[in-house]
């Protein structure tokens, strides 16, 4: 798997092979932001194909969660916060699909540690459902998790839960920076090719710079001063 950075630094790399002086106004954050653009496009499709397969092989329900590649996924261990008996985890922004009422960009959520009363499995749900849970036997051992919000919260925690790993899909804009974000290998050239191509037609015409070099485009782009 690729950085989204060293991703995009590739396609500016293939686009400087053919253009020269009067395109240089594209800077890499340029080719880092068009690259999340098509790496969103991509992930997307990717969602919506498998979604449509599963439901066309009953699989799934159409209300049900998709399985997507687990190359999407990043793995990052958070801290649980309790307060009055309410537990819950501070989750960075998570990518977010069109048509999804599932939070697929959260797979799964466990305990780092393999034994203890943490250890066993965490069931994720609903927002709406988690009245409904305390209808269960007592039983059942099950961590129930719904997110809301920035949040994710537990329900019928019975042991001292301080910390959670979790498996999600990072938006790009998360704290850790773009450069975090992971690429899977079947994945790159598609995206490279996607943002290689909308760079070269902007070159041709397509988009517009609105700065001190004057070219005639259509669209507003900036550029980076290296005067100063």
């Amino acid at each position: 798997m690729t950085r989204l950075q060293i991703l995009a630094s590739l396609v500016q790399d293939a686009y400087y092979q053919q253009y020269a002086q009067d395109s240089d106004f594209f800077s890499l954050k340029d080719f880092e932001d068009y690259s999340a653009t098509f790496y969103y496009q991509v992930l997307q499709e990717e969602f919506n194909k498998v979604r449509r397969e599963m439901i066309n092989l009953n699989v799934i329900q159409p209300t049900e969660e998709p399985l997507l590649n687990a190359d999407w996924y990043s793995v990052r261990e958070f801290e649980v916060h309790e307060k009055n008996n309410k537990f819950w985890i501070d989750i960075p922004n998570v990518f977010s699909f069109g048509n999804d009422v599932n939070f697929t960009g959260i797979k799964e959520i466990y305990s780092p540690d393999s034994v203890g009363d943490c250890s066993g499995e965490f069931a994720k749900i609903q927002a709406e459902q988690a009245r409904t849970l305390r209808l269960l036997p007592k039983s059942d051992k099950i961590i129930y998790w719904f997110p809301l919000g920035d949040k994710a919260y537990f329900e019928r925690v019975r042991c001292g839960l301080k910390n959670v790993k979790v498996a999600y899909i990072p938006s790009l804009d998360m704290e850790c920076g773009e450069d975090e974000v992971i690429v899977p290998n079947a994945y790159i050239a598609e995206i490279m090719t996607r943002t290689y191509n909308f760079m070269t037609t902007a070159k041709n015409g397509n988009i517009v710079d609105k700065t001190s070099n004057q070219n005639p485009n259509k669209l507003i782009q900036t550029e980076i001063d290296t005067t100063t």
